[in-house]
């Protein structure tokens, strides 16, 4: 299913918005930055593979924008909105011997207005 819908927390209704660009995908993580909404990484629906990309949805005028990838595809992962900037930690991706599955060590930091990202550190016991 690639239907998005988005939430009125006021009206307590749900309404239908334009689809994610690149189809469906599901086990992604999203958090809100300043009046737009971030969505990455994920399972892809069609192949069932971690995803990297980056997704900017943009309620004001109901539009998505891709932007620059993770550098680490991954899905089950965390996210959260801090000092303008959005973290990105943990999950597991498919790497290895057979395309295990292998959890991800690295905390990666997106910097929205300048589309980089950075990776800030390493778990020493990822999750």
């Amino acid at each position: 299913m690639s239907n998005t819908d988005r939430y009125d927390s006021e009206s307590d209704s749900w309404a239908r918005i334009g689809p994610m660009p690149g189809g469906a995908r599901s086990q992604h993580s999203a958090v809100r930055y300043q009046n737009a909404i971030v969505v990455c990484g994920g399972l892809d629906a069609e192949d069932h593979l971690p995803l990297d990309s980056v997704l900017l949805y943009h309620p004001s005028r109901e539009e998505w924008e891709n932007r620059r990838p993770m550098r680490t595809s991954r899905a089950d992962h965390a996210m959260l909105a801090w000092r303008n900037k959005v973290l990105v930690c943990g999950g597991w991706n498919e790497g290895g011997v057979e395309g295990n599955r292998v959890l991800v060590d690295t905390v990666e930091v997106y910097d929205v207005q300048k589309d980089e990202w950075v990776i800030e550190t390493r778990v020493p016991t990822p999750r």
